[in-house]
C-alpha cells in the first residue's frame, strides 16, 4: 500500500497544471472526510489560511490548498499533496499561482515545506527555534 501511495503522489506532482488531475487527487477528493483550516496570524497586510482536506488511512495525509489575499488586490492560489509524519506537517512542492482582479499574472513552485504541530498551531520548522507561530487553526 506504501508504494502505491508514494507513485499516485509522484504522479500528482509530475503534473505542475492546477487542472490536472491524478488518480490520487480524485481519490482523495471522493474519500476526504474531514477538513482542517489554519491561517496565518502575524501578518496585517495579507490573509493567508491553509486549508487540509484528510482522508481515511491508510494515507495519513491528503490534499492542501493555500489561499492567500493581500489588502492591495493580490491574490494566490495552490494545492498539493500534504502527509502527517509524527507532529510534522509536510507540504509537497506545489505551483503558487498570483492573480490580479482575477487575471492570472503569474507562477512559482514552492519546495517542499515542513511544519511542526504544537497544540493548536503551525510553526514553520525553519523558525521553530524562535518560538514563531505561523498558523492558527481555525473553526469553519
Amino acid at each position: 500500500m506504501k508504494v502505491l501511495f508514494f507513485v499516485l503522489i509522484l504522479s500528482f506532482l509530475s503534473c505542475r497544471n492546477l487542472k490536472c488531475k491524478s488518480n490520487y487527487e480524485n481519490a482523495i477528493w471522493n474519500s476526504r472526510v474531514d477538513t482542517v483550516i489554519y491561517c496565518q496570524t502575524n501578518s496585517p497586510w495579507i490573509s493567508s489560511c491553509l486549508y487540509f482536506h484528510k482522508v481515511e488511512k491508510p494515507f495519513n495525509g491528503g490534499i492542501f490548498e493555500k489561499v492567500m489575499e493581500s489588502d492591495d488586490g493580490q491574490s494566490w492560489y495552490g494545492k498539493g499533496i500534504y502527509k502527517e509524519v509524527n507532529n510534522k506537517v509536510i507540504l509537497y512542492s506545489f505551483n503558487l499561482i498570483r492573480s490580479i482582479n482575477n487575471s492570472v499574472k503569474d507562477s512559482m513552485i514552492i519546495p517542499k515545506l515542513t511544519f511542526i504541530k504544537k497544540s493548536d498551531s503551525l510553526i514553520d520548522s525553519k523558525v521553530i527555534e524562535k518560538g514563531q507561530i505561523i498558523f492558527v487553526r481555525r473553526n469553519k
